[in-house]
């Protein structure tokens, strides 16, 4: 019984999260790879990518030279202070309050598990 109590907070949580994404970065991001072109890439398996890899979206130099990977601590990191992470990124807007950027990175976390777009590797 105890996973019949624990699976609805949890979607609840991924629910929440999602929310959170929205509300921080759905004005510049799609998890749509097809979508029409946003102010920043889509975010869907951002964990685990090249920065900077995404096909088709026109990235800073900074972005497209950075030579790193995805993941938590990277993502925290830029999200974070993007100015001060990268110097000459085209972002703008930091998640500065620690809860909600934690909301954020474990949502785009739980993106991992949509399909990857068509066409990438």
């Amino acid at each position: 019984m105890i996973v019949g109590v624990l699976a609805p907070r949890a979607a609840h949580a991924q629910s929440t999260d999602a929310q959170e994404v929205e509300r921080l970065c759905g004005s510049c991001h799609s998890y749509d790879p097809g979508a029409v072109a946003m102010q920043g890439p889509h975010f869907r398996r951002v964990f685990g990518r090249k920065a900077g890899s995404v096909r088709g979206f026109v990235y800073s130099e900074a972005l497209r030279t950075l030579d790193i990977v995805w993941n938590e601590a990277t993502l925290t990191a830029y999200l974070s202070n993007p100015r001060e992470y990268l110097p000459g990124t085209k972002k703008v807007q930091p998640i500065r309050e620690a809860e909600a950027l934690r909301r954020a990175i474990s949502h785009l976390k739980a993106t991992q598990s949509m399909p990857k777009p068509a066409g990438t590797p």
